[in-house]
């Protein structure tokens, strides 16, 4: 790239690359290649700032690389954040080096600054749905402040419907808050916009089994197992409902395979209690 007329640009096409592949890497279980791939973003992306130190993206890009892949190791965090403020002081009228860096601090219980940035956030751009549902998020563990929290996620449902995090959201809160009906509907609203939605279909579940309509909890995990098949968690809702409709067999095959698909020590227990 040494005769390239906006190496900053190439390097960072470079960073996309070498990212994307590391993903794809990591989803395919290929651990130690994907490693080698997110340094080479990672090296990308600071040749990219190197060149150009001046851009608010790159800065910001970098923040989410090292939280992404560092976020256990010392000092991640702090250095994460100095790339998001770097990012602010080169771009202080763009938006989601706040929205960010707001998550960066709610992650760290600073509920007050999160706050604020969210709120600097959607004043650059009022229609960032990301900072309304991460804001909504915030006040909504407030019992005075849920339907603050609401309004916010229902809004994000008229302008930003593709966002079903935020659609979810708004359906776990009424479903918390007893407004089972209202719930219902949102569960089936972000249904219909991605069908595949394990997490809707397993609530939408929920919601049944609370009612004792257990069949209508077995259609839906059974859907959700189409979706997702050899999933432990829906494994294990599968033989739940099975259970509670008396089918003791079927419901014991279900948790059995739950028990070894899944790596983890909570569930494992559980499952073991419920084979017992």
């Amino acid at each position: 790239m040494r005769n390239n007329t906006n190496p900053e640009s190439a390097y960072s096409r470079l960073f996309s690359s070498e990212y994307t592949l590391a993903r794809a890497l990591e989803d395919a279980g290929r651990k130690e290649e994907a490693r080698a791939h997110f340094l080479e973003s990672e090296k990308a992306l600071q040749k990219s700032i190197d060149f150009d130190r001046l851009y608010y993206d790159t800065h910001r890009l970098k923040a989410v690389l090292l939280l992404e892949r560092y976020c256990d190791a010392k000092g991640a965090r702090r250095e994460a954040e100095a790339a998001y403020r770097k990012a602010i002081a080169l771009g202080p009228d763009q938006a989601d080096p706040y929205n960010a860096l707001g998550l960066l601090k709610a992650s760290s219980r600073k509920e007050r600054e999160a706050e604020s940035l969210y709120r600097k956030a959607l004043e650059n751009n009022s229609k960032l749905a990301a900072a309304r549902h991460n804001l909504a998020l915030l006040v909504s563990g407030r019992p005075k402040r849920l339907e603050e929290a609401l309004e916010l996620w229902r809004r994000n449902a008229a302008e930003a419907p593709e966002l079903l995090a935020s659609r979810l959201s708004l359906a776990e809160a009424l479903a918390r808050a007893g407004r089972t009906e209202e719930a219902r509907r949102e569960y089936e609203a972000a249904l219909r916009l991605s069908p595949d939605s394990v997490s809707a279909r397993l609530a939408l579940a929920e919601l049944h089994s609370r009612e004792g309509d257990h069949q209508a909890a077995l259609a839906e995990v059974s859907m959700a197992l189409r979706a997702r098949p050899g999933n432990p968690v829906v494994l294990e809702r599968l033989g739940d409902a099975r259970a509670a409709l008396g089918r003791k067999t079927e419901a014991v095959r279900a948790w059995q395979e739950a028990l070894q698909t899944t790596s983890d020590p909570k569930a494992r227990k559980r499952l073991r209690q419920k084979l017992r």
